[in-house]
């Protein structure tokens, strides 16, 4: 499906139902055959070369390990993943101390920073979020946004609610699709399911204010089934959240070639969905597709692929800084502590896609900003495919429809705060 054909160096043709797309990588174009014939015959343009001004990148959200309790037992959470060599530990007031005296001094920090509150389940340790927000906001040296990834079983909590609706951006709920899958791989330590008592919490959050986006996040392990993407979409836009998150298991084993097969048909029906519905005047909240028509239609460069170690850090309990929390505790992957007051983003800065191996040469280096550092399921077939739908989705709705084109590309500015790092 959507085989990539080398016409000349660095530039391909595919075909996506009645359209034949020709990319042109080092001029960082792509269109229909038809329009863009004259690129066969031109000149090799040299590549472009990435010029990354070190001391421009500055950090703009921290990840804070809070807590290690947790009362559910997921199937592929990355916190017990056996990469892992030791459990972290829950985070006290001292160690937010610290932390604080960290953000209050460094000369790394951009004037807006998110504090993102992470960890098993961030909420089981609320009394120190509270402590956090409460003792930054009295400081108030920086413009913080505060933001949260839970599984949303203590949404029920009336204080928990009125806090998050008072002082934060952005709260996510991982619910992993319908009851039956959902209940396959998020279930308490009885083995029992936990789909009802979190779509039960969720409800608490119809009433959120504007200010508080709220946003449900699937994790789609082992192979989707045809439809079962599109399903889990159905089935959380029920709950009317500002954002869909769907992101693939990462794995430490590579991927069949069954389990690629299957996936990549189980997005190919998403991306056809997502399009039949925009003509329909609806606008999918779906995080992945938005940022992909985005990143494809911008004509900008995507250095990394997100900005784990360059804008982000994640900070354990002993106050230690790793690159993003699926890396954190793997010694190789530090990067820094905040007793220190020193970060060492140069290792992350100075790896963009050009420099690395697996990624200088592939076609779509420029739009994927190169592999996730925690994923060894070599999926990249993955990614390249879905650029591709990317491409022709983007070159539809241009043909057909320019200003539905225009409305979500807007949409998707307003909605996603860029995770890669763009240069030029």
């Amino acid at each position: 499906m959507l085989n990539m054909e080398l016409l000349l160096p660095e530039i391909y043709r595919f075909k996506v139902n009645d359209k034949s797309i020709i990319i042109d990588v080092r001029r960082g174009i792509y269109g229909e055959e038809r329009f863009l014939k004259e690129l066969i015959n031109r000149s090799i343009v040299p590549d472009r070369k990435l010029r990354v001004d070190i001391e421009k990148f500055l950090v703009n959200s921290l990840y804070l390990h809070i807590s290690e309790k947790c009362s559910l037992r997921c199937t592929y959470c990355y916190l017990d993943s056996s990469n892992k060599p030791t459990k972290l530990s829950e985070m006290n007031e001292n160690q937010i101390d610290e932390i604080i005296f960290f953000l209050k001094n460094s000369s790394l920090l951009s004037a807006n920073v998110y504090i993102n509150f992470l960890g098993r389940e961030p909420l089981e340790n609320f009394d120190l979020i509270k402590y956090t927000v409460n003792k930054l906001e009295e400081m108030n040296f920086k413009n913080f946004h505060y933001t949260i990834g839970t599984n949303g079983l203590l949404l029920n909590k009336k204080e928990i609610v009125s806090f998050l609706y008072r002082y934060f951006s952005s709260i996510v709920v991982s619910l992993d699709g319908t009851e039956r899958i959902h209940n396959q791989t998020r279930k308490f330590s009885n083995g029992k399911g936990s789909y009802e008592s979190i779509t039960k919490n969720i409800a608490y959050l119809n009433n959120r204010p504007k200010t508080l986006k709220f946003g449900l996040r699937a994790i789609v392990g082992k192979n989707p089934v045809k439809d079962e993407l599109v399903n889990i979409v159905k089935h959380h836009q029920k709950f009317n959240p500002d954002t869909i998150f769907i992101d693939l298991e990462k794995t430490q084993t590579q991927w069949s070639e069954e389990r690629i097969t299957v996936t990549k048909e189980a997005i190919y029906r998403l991306w056809l969905y997502f399009l039949e519905k925009a003509e329909e005047g609806v606008i999918l909240p779906i995080r992945h597709i938005l940022s992909l028509l985005r990143k494809v239609s911008s004509g900008r460069t995507v250095a990394y692929n997100c900005d784990a170690g360059t804008t982000s850090i994640y900070v354990t309990s002993d106050c230690e800084i790793y690159p993003c929390g699926e890396l954190a505790n793997c010694r190789q992957w530090k990067i820094g502590s905040t007793k220190e007051n020193k970060i060492n983003q140069t290792r992350f800065l100075e790896n963009t896609v050009q420099n690395r191996e697996n990624c200088k040469d592939c076609w779509a280096r420029y739009i994927c900003g190169g592999k996730c550092y925690a994923d060894n399921s070599g999926n990249c077939e993955i990614i390249q495919f879905e650029i591709q739908l990317a491409m022709y989705v983007s070159i539809y709705l241009l043909s057909n429809h320019p200003d539905l084109f225009k409305k979500i590309y807007d949409v998707a500015n307003k909605k996603i705060r860029s995770r890669g790092v763009f240069i030029g």
